[in-house]
């Protein structure tokens, strides 16, 4: 066994080192190119309502130090000298082609790209400044490794880090056809980014054939990216779809893909930005039925929590702050660099709960991230479309914004998390009356109040087992599906709550804490109702010895020294009486049914002979091994005692026929004896009756009353459970 998870471990780390080997030859290729281009070493910048392109920062060690200074505003550009060249537009200083809504834009940009990196392979490139000063630059052939910008390596970093994850999830759990889906979705976000920091990162042009080329990579990547994200929502964590739909959906993206590049038809609002929200719409559209397919399955429904936090907290932050501007024909709020970024976030959170690491934690924090994410993202919303309204007044639109975050969403947020998200998290002073209430209970001889019920009322599991395992505090297990807690009677035995909150939820730390709470406090109040309830038998037990031996005492020499048979027979019945009553109030004195029947029988037989009557006896399945509390003794023997007397009292001289049969642990008895008594008058229940059902439902039976023909039957049954003598 232990062989095999050393292969099993090797071929994890042979198989990630494979991964991170690939990424690094992508990475490298693209670093190739990158370094592999003319330069000057500028970044250049338009300038709103000016003509040219601004000098924004100059790289010290690159052909245009010394030359070009930052702020240096460049006209137009050229190969030979005093030649008036191409006149530089604010379009040319555009890093993502994406923001031209048309294809005429684009090739209008392709097409200048194409003739400024013509000059770039020149020997000498020429800058008119504005102000008519005239300056030359050699371009250097390639771009020196320590001159590559940091957000080229940042988008590097973003792809290796993704592709790294995918290899470590994916070689763990290799059969989940999720985690091809998410080993594919890296493979694309590596395309993806490598490619978008060729492009944007350019010095000053490229070649229109070239920057073509990246930007068909670079769509394949989102496209494949997207698809991948759409067929995980759709199979994971329960499968919604038939697997051709994934087909389906890649023909689509084919299409979209294939329009780009021939540019067949303009679509709307945006040749390239109209996929986004399409593909945005299906995936919370999965989300939202996986949500309510998961509806009793608290697992899945924290995984997917992890899926909508990732991917409407990442990539849905990612396509507000860069896309949602881009469509409004705004300037993007951040750069693609950190709109890509966004993306990351989303891979992290999707290895967090592909693994199904520490799930359960997510119910902590869930509602508390989506509040701040939101607040943030409506801030910037309602700020951007108030900037419209109110024609660009920031200071106003600003204030506009707050006053409506503070007044309207604010107060909207709080009663839609309370309504539809509820609190997961318990406070022991909030469940503390439950549990004094139950505890009370239980002092006063309520079977419900039981720690078994506390941590019902408290968690409401979908179920509650015990299981033969020995733990000293609460520890959760399967992810947070089970929460297992200690007895409070059975050390050796462990009470398993199984899926949280009617299955709503899992547990998670917070219930730990709350019921080791929990456990000890009811474990110190239970040692105190121990010792209580000990003190208390003590007691009773001095007062039955006193009664035995004192009261017992004198009424057994009174039966002696009697004069008259009557009276001796008088005291003998008031000492039986008595022990009746010791036997009722000991209940750690037991009998067994057979010495209870006996003691009956010969109770009965003496009033029937008393009273010239007959009396039939049965017992009927009786054992020694079953044994009756005091309180069962003393109130049987009275039901039985009352019955008779009842029958005496009615047709003495006749036969009364008691029958007590033991069978699956019922006791059933049955005493019949004839009457002549209207039927009105027999089932009415007088004081007899009622002492007698009052007596048979205390100690948990069931009692009925009988007439017809002429005889009177009264039965009870009552649960007689087999127990040993204490």
């Amino acid at each position: 066994m232990k062989g095999v998870e050393i292969i099993r471990y090797l071929s994890l780390k042979q198989g990630v080192l494979l991964f991170v080997i690939s990424g690094i030859a992508v990475s490298c290729l693209s670093l190739f190119f990158e370094t592999h281009q003319p330069w000057i070493g500028i970044d250049v910048d338009a300038v709103a309502g000016q003509r040219g392109l601004v000098v924004s920062k100059v790289d010290p060690d690159g052909p245009a130090a010394t030359i070009l200074n930052a702020g240096d505003v460049i006209m137009s550009v050229s190969s030979i000298a005093g030649s008036p060249g191409v006149q530089l537009k604010a379009t040319d200083a555009i890093r993502d082609p994406d923001t031209f809504r048309t294809f005429t834009d684009l090739n209008a940009f392709l097409a200048r790209q194409n003739v400024l990196a013509s000059f770039l392979h020149q020997p000498v490139l020429h800058l008119l400044l504005d102000g008519g000063r005239t300056v030359s630059v050699q371009p250097d052939k390639s771009r020196p490794l320590a001159a590559v910008p940091v957000s080229y390596w940042l988008l590097l970093f973003y792809g290796a880090v993704a592709w790294t994850i995918c290899a470590a999830v994916f070689f763990s759990q290799q059969s989940s056809l999720s985690c091809t889906l998410f080993v594919i979705a890296g493979f694309a976000f590596l395309v993806l980014t490598n490619s978008a920091a060729l492009i944007v990162t350019r010095d000053f042009a490229l070649s229109a054939a070239f920057l073509h080329k990246l930007v068909a990579i670079y769509h394949f990547g989102n496209d494949l990216f997207t698809v991948s994200l759409i067929g995980l929502v759709w199979n994971y964590p329960r499968r919604l779809v038939r697997g051709y739909m994934l087909y389906v959906a890649a023909f689509i993206a084919a299409l979209f893909w294939l329009n780009e590049r021939l540019q067949l038809t303009e679509l709307p609002v945006h040749t390239i930005l109209f996929q986004v929200p399409i593909y945005f719409f299906i995936i919370v559209t999965g989300l939202i039925w996986q949500w309510r397919a998961s509806k009793s399955d608290p697992v899945s429904r924290a995984v997917i929590k992890w899926l909508v936090l990732s991917m409407i907290g990442g990539t849905g932050t990612g396509i507000i702050i860069y896309y949602v501007p881009v469509l409004l024909e705004s300037k993007p709020f951040v750069s693609i660099v950190a709109g890509l970024g966004m993306a990351l976030v989303m891979f992290i959170g999707f290895a967090l709960g592909i693994t199904r690491s520490r799930l359960f934690d997510v119910e902590r924090w869930w509602v508390v991230v989506w509040a701040w994410l939101f607040v943030g993202t409506l801030v910037i919303v309602v700020d951007l479309l108030l900037v419209e309204l109110l024609g660009a007044r920031h200071d106003l639109s600003l204030f506009a914004s707050i006053v409506l975050i503070a007044w309207v969403y604010f107060p909207l947020r709080q009663y839609l998390v309370s309504h539809f998200f509820g609190d997961s998290t318990f406070y022991i002073e909030q469940i503390l009356p439950v549990v004094l209430k139950k505890l009370l209970a239980k002092r006063i001889g309520d079977q419900t109040g039981s720690w078994q019920d506390v941590l019902q009322e408290v968690f409401q599991p979908l179920q509650i087992y015990r299981k033969n395992r020995t733990i000293s505090a609460p520890v959760i297990e399967q992810n947070g599906e089970l929460l297992l807690v200690p007895s409070l009677t059975q050390p050796d035995r462990t009470l398993v709550l199984r899926h949280a909150h009617k299955g709503k939820r899992l547990f998670h730390k917070n219930d730990v804490d709350v019921s080791d709470t929990l456990f000890r406090i009811l474990n110190l109040m239970e040692n105190e109702i121990k010792a209580y309830r000990n003190g208390q038998r003590e007691e009773q037990r001095r007062i039955l010895r006193d009664l035995h031996d004192e009261v017992g005492g004198r009424i057994l020499t009174l039966a002696h020294e009697a004069g008259l048979p009557q009276e001796r027979q008088l005291a003998r019945d008031a000492l039986g009486s008595l022990r009746e009553v010791i036997y009722h109030l000991d209940d750690h004195e037991p009998m067994d049914i057979e010495m209870a029947a006996t003691n009956w029988r010969d109770t009965t037989r003496n009033r029937c002979d008393a009273a010239k009557s007959q009396l039939q006896w049965h017992n009927r399945n009786f054992s020694r091994a079953v044994y009756l509390s005091g309180r069962q003794y003393f109130n049987l023997g009275r039901v039985i005692g009352e019955a008779v007397s009842n029958s005496l009292l009615h047709a003495p001289g006749e036969t009364i026929e008691v029958d007590l049969q033991l069978a699956g642990g019922l006791l059933a008895g049955e005493i019949r004896n004839p009457t002549d008594i209207a039927l009105s008058q027999a089932i009415r229940y007088g004081k007899g009756l009622n002492n007698m059902k009052t007596r048979i439902e205390e100690i948990g039976g069931v009692f009925s009353v009988e007439y017809g023909a002429g005889t009177f039957v009264v039965t009870f049954n009552v649960p007689i459970g087999e127990r040993e003598r204490k």
